[in-house]
């Protein structure tokens, strides 16, 4: 056999093996494990973006009763993002189960954004939030925590289901959140 031919039989090999994994999108990947169809978060050009909940949809991301909350948390959270155009605005967690726990404990996975602040577990940051003209957008930040001060832009991404991913630092991991809100 020549070596050209040896080449091509093993180039068809493996074009073979990459069509059979392309096309395990919907099949079994192994022995009971389907294949990860989900996409990555989409970025939205504004909240009008993000479908609305219907009737029917259970919020299970629900804050504790205001009375409970710092002050921060609760203008946060009763902030109209559609009037102020700045979709960012409001009280994150980590998960679902997270939104109670935030001003309840120290958990430290959330994030509450007002026009003017955000607070992070122990870190304060003053802003001045602007509705953005792209997503996702920057802010300029001036942070305290544990006695140390620092100056950086934080990145905002919200997410079309509704979430947000903040980046702290440049080249940090996107950290997701999603929205907190009041109990009905």
């Amino acid at each position: 056999m020549t070596r050209a031919l040896k080449n091509g039989m093993m180039f068809a090999g493996v074009f073979a093996i990459l069509g059979a994994l392309a096309s395990c999108t919907t099949s079994n990947v192994g022995e009971g494990v389907k294949a990860d169809k989900t996409p990555p978060p989409k970025a939205v050009k504004n909240e009008m973006d993000i479908a609305p909940l219907n009737e029917t949809d259970t919020v299970t991301a629900l804050l504790q009763p205001a009375s409970k909350l710092k002050p921060d948390t609760v203008e946060a959270a009763r902030h109209d993002t559609k009037a102020s155009k700045i979709p960012y605005i409001g009280a994150w967690a980590a998960d679902d189960a997270g939104c109670a726990k935030i001003d309840q404990e120290a958990y430290k996975s959330f994030a509450v954004i007002t026009p003017k602040s955000i607070r992070q577990f122990e870190e304060n940051c003053t802003i001045t939030a602007t509705p953005p003209e792209d997503n996702p957008t920057s802010v300029k930040a001036s942070c305290t925590a544990s006695g140390a001060s620092s100056a950086r832009k934080i990145t905002l991404l919200v997410t079309a289901i509704g979430g947000l991913q903040i980046v702290n630092k440049p080249g940090a991991t996107p950290v997701e959140y999603v929205r907190c809100q009041f109990p009905a």
